[in-house]
């Protein structure tokens, strides 16, 4: 997303992306933003297709299937997370610590 807006310089228009105004803002270095980020975004997509059986009354195999689905789903949304982070301008300690803490 942005907005054009005139140089003051040169008098010329030019854009100004949203993420350049939005990089600085402290809220990116809160690990707490990132985590519930993550837990409401497995959350949706685990809902996505809910399970209709108790995990209890799932075979050997079918349960295994499943702990596989959920896996690649916080995996999937992890590192979705770490390239947003990257992206925001959080540091790379950040980001590993981040990553680490929530595998």
């Amino acid at each position: 997303f942005y907005k054009t807006v005139i140089n003051s310089q040169s008098g010329q228009p030019t854009r100004e992306y949203l993420t350049v105004r939005t990089k600085s803002h402290p809220i990116w270095s809160e690990s707490n933003f990132w985590k519930e980020n993550l837990f409401i975004s497995v959350i949706q997509q685990l809902e996505m297709s809910p399970q209709q059986i108790c995990w209890d009354e799932l075979s050997s195999d079918q349960l295994n299937e499943l702990v596989g689905r959920v896996h690649t789903i916080v995996s999937a949304q992890l590192t979705t997370i770490a390239f947003n982070m990257s992206e925001l301008g959080v540091s790379k300690e950040k980001i590993l610590s981040f990553v680490y803490s929530m595998t």
